[in-house]
């Protein structure tokens, strides 16, 4: 099962549909005004949008679509308006469906038959129970207990997406520290786990790789607030290097980041868990109906009031469960694309650091100690950004090894 992908080449279903979209697509998606569909038409200033066989859509035709659905199914039920001419699809061979496409970047709904494809992207701070640093690395007293937590958490989630989809294929990707925080003996069998060091040539999206355009949806499971946030554990990345991560000039946290990511490969985020400080960020920073479980309340930058586990696997269960059925809703979305791009910046609290970044191709300096990439596309900046901060680090750390 897959959702339209962020290219000028949109898969959906069914028969070959070559039409002209009367309105400018930008980096892979539609502009705010609706357009309208004219098949035969080669005005100038127009692209095309070339629909191809692929998997199951919305075959309701003409109910339970969302507002903002491209005009004409072009089914005999329609009129059979595309006509018969070669490839186009005419009333009486083509389907009766409709692309649905709704406001800048909605996610068009699959149906429910065939496999749905979901990634879990995994962080410790926001997990159940976890408040400490001595809870997220190796050396703390905490951290075992830490990992079969995260693991539990993680566990929550994928049963809530298999309540929805029982043949779900999901993939997980540990996303914290040393990157191998996760108990695969205890992880749920249906999962795949990405594990593994966070260095460039390991993971280039960090807390994302693994990510492709094969997949529907994506959740985010036990993350934390901005880094100057006074959240519950709160930092950006790597919090000892950075001071402020920006993107076209906003200090953004890494489920914002995260949700760029994702978006280059046209997967929505539809569910956050973490510490309650974090909604904040899910409500400002993140697009489209995304859900947010509280694993507990924030109290400070180290301490909470804690749901026991049975309590918040109940919680996240029934999360993503929500966040499959909004999927399918067409109730989730992609992050804008700017029309001029994406612009990362990096602020560190070292020049030295700066120094290093700028001997990865594409890094440039901003200040004495920042620096920043430029693109099209939120995965490729991030990429060349990552880069830039593990080049800058003083020496390879046990979680980049």
């Amino acid at each position: 099962m897959r959702v339209l992908p962020s290219s000028l080449t949109w898969t959906v279903s069914e028969p070959l549909v070559i039409a002209t979209v009367s309105t400018s697509i930008a980096a892979g998606r539609m502009a705010q005004a609706s357009p309208a569909i004219n098949p035969t038409s080669s005005s100038q200033g127009t692209r095309r949008l070339t629909l191809r066989p692929a998997l199951p859509f919305w075959r309701d035709a003409h109910g339970g679509l969302a507002d903002g659905v491209l005009s004409g199914c072009g089914c005999a039920m329609d009129g059979g308006s595309w006509g018969g001419s070669a490839g186009d699809a005419s009333g009486a061979e083509f389907p009766c469906w409709r692309f649905a496409w709704i406001r800048t970047t909605t996610i068009a709904p699959c149906g429910a038959s065939g496999i749905m494809n979901v990634f879990i992207g995994g962080d410790m701070e926001g997990i159940t129970g976890v408040v400490h640093r001595d809870q997220l690395t190796p050396e703390g007293h905490g951290w075992q207990a830490a990992r079969r937590l995260y693991t539990a958490d993680i566990n929550a989630a994928v049963t809530g997406v298999l309540d929805e989809h029982p043949d779900a294929r999901i993939r997980v990707a540990d996303g914290h520290g040393t990157m191998r925080n996760i108990l695969i003996e205890d992880l749920h069998e249906a999962a795949e786990l990405v594990t593994g060091g966070a260095n460039f040539r390991n993971r280039p999206l960090c807390q994302m790789q693994g990510i492709d355009d094969s997949f529907d949806l994506a959740l985010l499971v036990g993350f934390h607030s901005k880094s100057g946030s006074g959240g519950l554990l709160h930092h950006t990345y790597v919090g000892v290097n950075i001071r402020n991560f920006l993107v076209n000039g906003k200090a953004l946290g890494e489920i914002a980041i995260n949700a760029m990511v994702l978006g280059s490969f046209g997967v929505p985020v539809g569910l956050v868990t973490g510490s309650s400080d974090l909604a904040e960020e899910v409500k400002n920073d993140l697009t489209g109906k995304v859900g947010f479980v509280a694993t507990k309340q924030t109290l400070g930058p180290s301490a909470a009031i804690c749901l026991p586990p049975m309590r918040t696997a109940s919680l996240i269960r029934d999360g993503a469960r929500t966040a499959v059925r909004r999927f399918h809703a067409g109730e989730l979305a992609l992050p804008p694309v700017p029309a001029g791009g994406f612009v990362m910046e990096v602020e560190t609290y070292r020049r030295e650091m700066t120094e290093q970044a700028l001997l990865v191709p594409g890094i440039e300096r901003v200040g004495e100690c920042s620096f920043r990439a430029s693109g099209s596309r939120a995965a490729d900046v991030f990429s060349t950004i990552w880069h830039g901060v593990v080049r800058g680090l003083d020496q390879e750390s046990a979680w980049l090894s």
